[in-house]
Formats: structure tokens, C-alpha cells, sequence
């Protein structure tokens, strides 16, 4: 098992157990082509894709290695706008955002309260963000700081 694996088997569970979450899945590297993709056969929305973070290593020098992990997560909500002229276009894509901050915000207050990792949410920031391919989803852009012990996985 690798830290990221261990990453993954504790978040993983938090984001499926949100009210409301359809699809939760890790990127392959650094892009959101599994997203795309996967977004042609399932019904992804409202999902929660996280790019495969990157860590940096933190010793204690009391015999405690940890993984601080670099979070970069998309919520995304579609918006059915089968008339973009529609004249309740900003409603329909504010309950998109609305949805996506709300399960953005269920999963910190779920990291906030677990006491085997460490949440700092002073480094939690949320950005609204639009994702255009075949569908039309609007979101938010997640970023945050997530220290996990990894001392098993590296000594």
C-alpha cells in the first residue's frame, strides 16, 4: 500500500456516504479525463472528482511519520439547461452551485470531526467553477490540506 492508497480507502468512504452523491472517483494523473469519460455512460452528477494529490512528507522526530496531502477536489452538479435562454438560466445554475458548495461543505465538517487525521481549515478554500463538455455542470473547485499518519507505510 502506498500513502496515496491510504489516502484514497479513508476519503473515498466520506464522499460516498454525503446525501446526495452520485459518483465519487480519483483521477489517473493529474486531469479530469476519467471524469469525461465516465460521464457518457453513468450518470456522474452530483459528483465528487478528485485529482490524485500530491504529499510531502512530515516527521514529528518522535517516531510519527505523516503524509501531508495537497487536496484538489471538483464537485460538480449538471444543470439542465435545454434552453440556455431560458429566463431561469441564474436560478437553475445557482441551485447547481448551491448543491455542490453543500456537499463541498458536508465533507469538511466530516474531516473537521475525525480525530486520526489532521484538518487544518485555514488551508480549505472553495472556488465556483463551470465544467463544459457534453453536459453542462457547475461546481466548486476544492483545496485544502489533509495530514494522515503513514508511519507503517514508510518505515
Amino acid at each position: 500500500m502506498t500513502p496515496t492508497q491510504k489516502f484514497w480507502d479513508y476519503f473515498r468512504p466520506i464522499c460516498e456516504s454525503i446525501d446526495g452523491v452520485a459518483y465519487v472517483e480519483i483521477s489517473d494523473g493529474d486531469r479530469m479525463d476519467r471524469f469525461r469519460a465516465d460521464s457518457t455512460g453513468q450518470n456522474v452528477y452530483p459528483g465528487v472528482f478528485v485529482i490524485r494529490p500530491r504529499y510531502k512528507g512530515q516527521d514529528n522526530f518522535s517516531g510519527q511519520q505523516y503524509a501531508v496531502f495537497d487536496l484538489v477536489m471538483y464537485v460538480l452538479s449538471h444543470a439542465d439547461m435545454d434552453s440556455y435562454m431560458n429566463a431561469d438560466q441564474y436560478q437553475i445554475i445557482n441551485s447547481a452551485f448551491d448543491l455542490s458548495e453543500r456537499i463541498a461543505n458536508d465533507i469538511q465538517i466530516a474531516l473537521r470531526h475525525d480525530l486520526d487525521i489532521m484538518f487544518d481549515f485555514n488551508q480549505w478554500m472553495v472556488e465556483p467553477v463551470s465544467y463544459v463538455t457534453l453536459d453542462n455542470s457547475w461546481g466548486v473547485e476544492v483545496k485544502a490540506k489533509i495530514m494522515m499518519p503513514v508511519s507503517e507505510l514508510v518505515c
